[in-house]
């Protein structure tokens, strides 16, 4: 693989004619960036290439373009470990933003191509270290502060990540108001990736507008060529006034403008004037819209429920039927394999067969909602695996989640997607204690943490108080020394009985069981560790690990 990318740096160097196989064949008496220069071309000795640089460096230190020079061409062939080689010599010599920029960058791609690495932590904060440098050159570089601020987020660093958007919005403000911008009135959103979950964030925007908190501007959603969005999906979204803008030329009369009218909602929001980082203010603008008691704001249209009830009677499914959508997270969709740092999002689908069962001898259908990668089920009666027929289409998927009797899944992206239609959720398997789910009437189990040290689980308390607590990248767990442990299908099961009671209007706690979610949800909180309190841990759950919350 280095070999073909240094095939395709050679036509860009301006090496001698005359390019050696091997460092010794280099005379001594060449210059030394030619010596660099043939060196990088023969792709055999990336450290005696730095070692030249070095030593030249500290008789003529006038010389640092070359060695930035070396560092910025390997970068652009993706030999990051060797382009760092360059670049930090470049950084002994001088400061310069593009130089702290495109040093932060490199290490950022050497942290997740070596994820796995004991050294890849801190190579990441050595970037982190780099961008902070450039932003110290340029502190109106507002690409860099978000970009800074979200991998702060999802590395777990909740009070560095806040400031980080803070001081983002202050300067963001401030060069708009510079440029006389600030009579604006349209916002822009154009952070709706492929994934069909990040659409769903749409949700709690729209109820941000709806309870006064944002102001009620003309909103344009704009897509880029290269996304492929569920498109039925979000023409839902239109009837709340968002306006869905995909045409080339359209979309790049507003790119002046972004910089000043993006709303950031897949990172932060801005609630009553401070900053609440994304998951902290979905859950909050949920809270306030479900004591106001309003209702959720998507209906599936008559059009997709016909459709759909006309594929599901191709099933063998009935009328008076009824289903549960299931969805298990694999690496499959990402192609990210089962590595860092999203591996600790997947499970294993056959833990989740005895609750299947369950569901059907109970009288309803399950239906597998995915991708055609994912792991094909077995043949089970009353079992549908959507993900793998002929009949998978965007307003399918959207049909599956939305005329469910409740949808069973785990902490992916389509398990935001029933809440937005009303429907109620069973997620096993969620990552992080910390991390429960958003909506009233979900019922979540958490992964709990092995301590490999100290070789025991973790309480509740020690898993919050973590600084590990708010990371969505599994290496961090890994270099702390701590394991996720899946649930076992005999927990599945059990929230699933809860969640079955629940939708047909038969669950009560008793006494015991509610004390303990108090003391669940009380622990969350005086910790700053949940989200919100809007969903209840499985009950059967708490109560077997029931000593993890007393320690």
């Amino acid at each position: 693989m280095i070999r073909v990318l240094i095939n395709k740096l050679k036509p860009q160097w301006s090496a001698a004619k005359q390019k050696p196989e091997t460092s010794e064949a280099i005379p001594d008496q060449v210059e030394w960036f030619v010596r660099i220069d043939q060196l990088l071309a023969a792709g055999n000795d990336y450290e005696l290439a730095a070692k030249i640089c070095r030593e030249n460096l500290q008789t003529s230190p006038e010389e640092w373009p070359r060695a930035k020079d070396f560092g910025f061409r390997l970068a652009e062939g993706s030999l990051w470990r060797e382009s760092e080689l360059f670049l930090s010599l470049t950084c002994g010599y001088v400061s310069s933003f593009e130089v702290f920029l495109k040093r932060g960058e490199v290490l950022e791609k050497i942290y997740y191509s070596f994820i796995t690495e004991s050294s890849a932590i801190p190579t990441l904060e050595r970037g982190f270290d780099c961008w902070r440098n450039a932003l110290r050159l340029d502190s109106a570089c507002l690409s860099l502060r978000m970009r800074l601020a979200a991998m702060l987020m999802v590395t777990g660093q909740v009070d560095k990540a806040r400031a980080a958007f803070e001081e983002y919005v202050t300067q963001r403000n401030r060069k708009r108001d510079s440029l006389q911008l600030d009579g604006i009135e349209f916002h822009t959103i154009s952070s709706i990736p492929n994934g069909i979950g990040h659409i769903t964030l749409l949700d709690y925007y729209v109820k941000m507008r709806e309870l006064g908190i944002v102001k009620p501007n003309d909103v344009f959603i704009l897509l880029g060529t290269e996304e492929r969005v569920n498109r039925a999906f979000l023409d839902y979204w239109k009837h709340w006034g968002l306006k869905v803008i995909s045409h080339p030329e359209a979309v790049k009369m507003f790119e002046p403008f972004i910089e000043f009218t993006e709303q950031h909602i897949n990172v932060f929001a801005e609630i009553d004037g401070r900053i609440s980082l994304v998951y902290h203010a979905i859950a909050e603008v949920e809270r306030r819209w479900h004591e106001q008691g309003k209702s959720h704001l998507l209906e599936l249209s008559a059009g997709h429920r016909e459709r759909g009830r006309e594929i599901l009677s191709h099933w063998g499914i009935q009328p008076e039927d009824w289903f549960v959508t299931f969805h298990v997270r694999e690496s499959g969709y990402t192609g990210e394999g089962d590595q860092p740092p999203n591996n600790h999002r997947n499970s294993k689908i056959e833990t989740y067969f005895q609750a299947v069962r369950r569901i059907t001898d109970a009288g309803g259908w399950v239906i597998r909602l995915g991708d055609p990668s994912m792991t094909p089920l077995p043949n089970m009666e009353r079992v549908i695996d959507y993900a793998h027929s002929d009949f998978k289409s965007d307003w399918m998927d959207l049909f599956l989640c939305a005329e469910n009797r409740f949808y069973l899944g785990t902490s992916s992206g389509p398990c935001m997607i029933p809440p937005c239609f009303g429907k109620k959720c069973a997620l096993a398997n969620y990552e992080l204690l910390s991390g429960r789910p958003f909506y009233f009437g979900n019922i979540y189990l958490p992964k709990l943490l092995y301590d490999t040290i100290n070789q025991r689980l973790m309480t509740f308390r020690e898993i919050l108080e973590a600084n590990t607590a708010y990371c969505f990248h599994s290496n961090f767990f890994t270099a702390s020394g701590r394991v996720f442990i899946h649930n076992t299908p005999e927990e599945i099961d059990g929230m699933v009985a809860e969640m079955l009671a629940s939708v047909n209007g038969e669950l009560v706690y008793n006494a015991e069981e509610e004390g303990r979610q108090k003391s669940f949800n009380e622990l969350g909180i005086s910790l700053n560790g949940t989200y919100g309190t809007n969903s209840r841990i499985g009950r059967d759950f708490l109560n077997k690990y029931a000593n993890l919350l007393e320690c």
